[in-house]
């Protein structure tokens, strides 16, 4: 006798499109697993903001979507809207509610499933504006402890939940995000992407770079990277340096850096790139280089392995558990190090493929159908025990 299908709501009504970093991408290639993977086991129904469907117009065609009537920038308004808008929407509709964003509404109806991507407004405060930190340090406890199951992208930050909020370890779960390893290399033509014109002459020319797809948050450590990466420079004055993505806290002194003339001409930031783009530039790059203080997955990272790209990461939080011995691991503060490993990098000309196949296991791990099964088997728990 086949099993009902389940009915899961997912609150997406925090995410807005290029602005909330690596968790946008957890969260929506989540979905899309649940799609490709589990959709005769689950109807998942997402609650967004308007510019979600604009963003992933492919998502949308799979996965029932509901736009509020807002865009997100308004932040004390979209946290009403979960507790009234979505609140009238959810209850008695959906045998699960979702709430992928970190935390639950005040007013949050049915059995629910919270996603905890990190706790760095805890763990590194000074990070946030004082009324985020005031607001998070209340409101992070008491989702943990209002949710039926707690889902975490990590065994680092599971362990991390689990001690700060006093939670019973069976009632988390470490699930990550979903990584396809394509069955051959990416060996399209430039001409077929639509890419920024200095970073298509990149590419075409051969010459080597290093790339750091991150927004310019604090934590991110672009400056550690950019100093190194004018030292390397003296000696390899042919390599250049590409930082994909968009604005955060630190954008002023990143913008301010690569304008000193030891760096002038070398650094390009296309910001964010499509995917294909992305793709392609892992297939080429040196190595992906990942200098961030604090991740709680480091999806990036991942992306590297399934392309066959060397990683060069700092080993800070969950950065140690997702590269182990496939990549490079240095102090995200020790700029010389830095310097000794993007160097030995360029100095090879077996580099990317003798680390190739080490990644590529790594990558295995995440298939976007053990994805999909880990997210159906937490909804079924959650129905069987209601």
């Amino acid at each position: 006798m086949p099993r009902r299908m389940i009915r899961v709501a997912w609150n997406l009504l925090w995410l807005r499109p290029g602005v909330v970093g690596g968790s946008e991408e957890y969260a929506t290639r989540q979905l899309l697993a649940l799609a490709e993977h589990a959709a005769a086991e689950v109807e998942v129904t997402t609650f967004v903001l308007r510019p979600f469907i604009d963003a992933y117009p492919e998502l949308a065609e799979r996965v029932r979507c509901i736009p509020a009537r807002l865009d997100g920038r308004n932040k004390p308004l979209r946290v009403i809207a979960e507790s009234t808008w979505l609140a009238a929407r959810t209850r008695k509709r959906f045998d699960v509610v979702h709430h992928v964003g970190g935390r639950v509404p005040s007013v949050a109806p049915g059995p629910r499933v919270l996603t905890i991507h990190d706790l760095q407004p805890l763990e590194q405060p000074e990070n946030f504006s004082a009324i985020k930190r005031h607001f998070l340090a209340r409101s992070l406890p008491r989702s943990a402890a209002r949710a039926r199951i707690v889902i975490t992208p990590t065994e680092l930050v599971r362990a991390s939940v689990i001690e700060r909020f006093g939670l019973d370890a069976a009632r988390v779960r470490a699930i990550a995000a979903p990584v396809k390893v394509p069955d051959t290399a990416l060996t399209r033509p430039t001409t077929s992407f639509t890419m920024d014109e200095d970073l298509r002459s990149l590419v075409d020319s051969g010459a080597p770079f290093f790339l750091y797809p991150a927004i310019t948050y604090l934590h991110k450590n672009h400056l550690v990277l950019l100093e190194a990466f004018a030292r390397v420079r003296r000696d390899h004055p042919q390599a250049r340096l590409v930082l994909t993505q968009g604005a955060g806290g630190a954008e002023h002194a990143v913008t301010a850096r690569i304008a000193q003339p030891d760096l002038a001409g070398a650094v390009l930031r296309p910001g964010r790139v499509e995917r294909d783009v992305l793709d392609l530039l892992l297939t080429r790059t040196t190595a992906l280089v990942f200098p961030s203080r604090f991740e709680g997955f480091g999806l990036p990272v991942i992306e590297a392995f399934a392309a066959q790209c060397p990683v060069i990461s700092s080993d800070a939080t969950a950065l140690r558990e997702v590269v182990g011995d496939a990549g490079v691991l240095i102090d995200p503060d020790d700029v010389q190090a830095w310097v000794a490993a993007m160097t030995a990098a360029l100095r090879d000309p077996t580099y990317r493929r003798a680390r190739a196949e080490r990644g590529l296991a790594v990558a295995r791990r995440y298939a976007p159908e053990a994805t999909a099964a880990a997210l159906v088997s937490v909804y079924r728990e959650i129905v069987a025990g209601s």
